[in-house]
């Protein structure tokens, strides 16, 4: 699981600037690790879970983190989470000239990729206690995939929709590749993310963009490329 946040902006020259990001379980999981990512600014980011009932747990503080030295927490035990337990990742960022590694403490920061942008990245693992039922899928002439293919923008980072013969899938350059499962002509079921997708056409019937919807996050993409097009400026 990631728990991101791609719409945050921190202040030039921000000495400790807060990000938040969340995600809610929905089904019975075990954790059994932890990673935490940010870029050079990066400060300090926590877990918490916030159970059904309103307790608060801290499930994971990094107080002094580093970009250069990042790592995997792995749990001794797994932790059971019961379904509907959100959880909460907190950060701090540096965007100060204090900050040695800053390249710049003049300018606002955003999410990118690139090291002199900013990313907040809570990643979880775990495992399902569980397994779902499997939902159903629906048989629809694969030609349809071809309207979906191309490139789409997720805040400012692109993915791409991919047809291999009869299957569809979601592709994240260095992050994941997921297939998508039909439920209808427009709605799709990612297993692997446990995770829908759902696309939009305007009044042309031209794909337009997807919703792409995971326990309490929903994000909306837009399509600016079809397969072997360059993107729109």
């Amino acid at each position: 699981l990631d728990i991101m946040n791609y719409y945050f902006r921190i202040p030039a020259g921000a000495a400790n600037h807060e990000v938040t990001a969340c995600s809610t379980f929905k089904r019975d999981v075990q954790i059994v690790g932890f990673m935490p990512h940010m870029h050079i600014r990066g400060k300090d980011m926590r877990y918490e879970a916030i159970y059904a009932d309103g307790r608060r747990e801290t499930l994971l503080n990094v107080p002094r983190y580093s970009f250069y030295w990042q790592t995997l927490y792995s749990l001794k035990q797994p932790l059971a989470i019961p379904k509907g337990t959100r959880i909460a990742v907190t950060a701090h960022f540096d965007n100060s000239s204090r900050n040695k590694s800053n390249p710049d403490a003049g300018r606002a920061v955003r999410f990118g990729d690139t090291t002199k942008d900013e990313m907040l990245a809570g990643f979880v693992d775990y495992l399902v206690d569980k397994p779902q039922g499997e939902r159903p899928v629906a048989r629809i002439n694969p030609v349809i995939y071809d309207a979906y293919v191309g490139d789409y923008l997720v805040g400012t980072r692109t993915c791409s929709v991919v047809r291999e013969g009869d299957k569809l899938w979601l592709v994240a350059p260095g992050w994941m590749k997921a297939e998508a499962f039909p439920e209808s002509e427009t709605k799709f079921n990612l297993r692997a993310m446990d995770a829908q997708l759902t696309f939009m056409r305007n009044e042309k019937g031209e794909v337009t963009g997807f919703v792409f919807e995971m326990g309490n996050r929903t994000m909306q993409a837009k399509k600016v490329a079809a397969n072997g097009q360059k993107p729109e400026k």
